[in-house]
């Protein structure tokens, strides 16, 4: 274990920068119905938040050929649960894009993967109606952000893990312990909690024992890994190419269509932002 490069990790993740203040208050009010006019006021606040949500209202991927000039019309046209959708998913990005490229390591696959996986998880917990689904959208969103920190703060140990893969398979889970003595996930979990994030949302992506969460953190925690076993059945975007499976009764979960939709939803945000 590396003890230096964990150390080196845990202390630059309090310089790592957060997301827009938009995104964490908009997830406040995930449990409560929030207007248009509402939003609209949330928004503004921010002018850099306000520009993406226009360009997005008015591109090619999102438009339906008329012109959106206001933030209130860009929130009718794309819908509430759409823009919050996109808030957290291009504030994410932004903060960790482009940060240390690394051979061996694909990020726009990483990227498609973890939107899939959050957009999976916020439709499952729906359709089970086990908890908010925005709640579930944020953390799945968050739960592989670690191994950004890692290939970002630890560039060695990254490397060394990415060439590891070659000869002996294995997860970047084992790897992480191997190389950190903590999983990459527990890395998020330190993410969140600089954050301040909401505690159902950094526990549920924290390893622990079943025994020990709640209701709530066991309904999220089913929906990431509905989303992550359907990920790996679909062989969608796979940045982890030795993801250790488990065992998911997908049985009278309408899989095909959630999936569909969100890889749908997945190609439109990176084709427009990834630029």
């Amino acid at each position: 274990m590396n003890e230096d490069a964990l150390q080196q990790i845990i202390w630059n993740i309090e310089h790592i920068g957060t997301p827009h203040n938009v995104s964490l208050r908009l997830l406040e009010k995930s449990s409560t119905e929030i207007d248009i006019d509402e939003m609209t006021a949330l928004i503004s606040q921010d002018a850099t938040v306000s520009a993406l949500i226009l360009k997005t209202a008015n591109s090619v991927h999102f438009s339906r050929g008329q012109r959106i000039k206001t933030i209130k019309n860009a929130i009718v046209h794309l819908g509430i649960e759409n823009i919050k959708k996109l808030l957290f998913a291009v504030e994410m990005i932004g903060v960790f894009k482009g940060r240390c490229a690394a051979e061996n390591f694909s990020e726009i696959d990483f990227w498609k993967h973890t939107l899939a996986g959050a957009i999976l998880a916020s439709k499952y917990t729906a359709f089970k109606k086990s908890c908010d689904p925005d709640v579930a959208y944020a953390a799945a969103l968050l739960r592989d952000i670690g191994i950004l920190a890692v290939r970002q703060f630890a560039p060695e140990e990254f490397e060394k893990m990415t060439t590891l893969q070659k000869t002996e398979p294995s997860s970047f889970k084992t790897l992480a312990k191997t190389f950190l003595g903590v999983s990459y996930r527990e890395i998020s979990y330190m993410v969140g909690l600089s954050w301040s994030l909401p505690r159902s949302i950094i526990e549920s992506i924290k390893d622990r024992i079943p025994s020990e969460m709640n209701s709530e953190i066991r309904a999220i925690r089913e929906g990431i890994l509905f989303a992550d076993e359907l990920l790996h059945v679909t062989k969608y975007c796979i940045w982890d190419l030795y993801y250790l499976p488990g065992s998911f009764d997908f049985h009278d979960i309408p899989c095909e269509a959630m999936h569909e939709e969100a890889s749908e939803t997945v190609d439109k945000i990176i084709q427009e932002f990834w630029k």
